[in-house]
């Protein structure tokens, strides 16, 4: 996201997390859903990009931010369709 975070860059975060989770649930050929590292103080991003950051599930003090909640309910609310397959 674009920094400063802020509660709107936090809202916005939130709906693009819960936009891919719906995407991912509503296609069957969807098996996952890949998210580059778990809180923001190790986050790679700043480094790259130096404009971006606070991209992840949680915040530097490893507390949950929106997104966290947004792809929960996502996951909580997802049909599930067919079983599970764990080759």
């Amino acid at each position: 996201m674009d920094l400063p975070n802020n509660a709107k860059n936090s809202t916005l975060q939130a709906n693009d997390y819960k936009t891919v989770v719906d995407a991912c649930t509503g296609n069957a050929a969807c098996v996952g859903i890949t998210v580059w590292g778990t809180s923001d103080d190790y986050s790679w991003i700043p480094g790259v990009f130096p404009t971006q950051g606070d991209a992840l599930l949680f915040d530097a003090n490893k507390d949950p931010k929106p997104a966290y909640y947004a792809v929960a309910d996502a996951l909580k609310a997802a049909k599930v369709r067919g079983r599970f397959n764990s080759w």
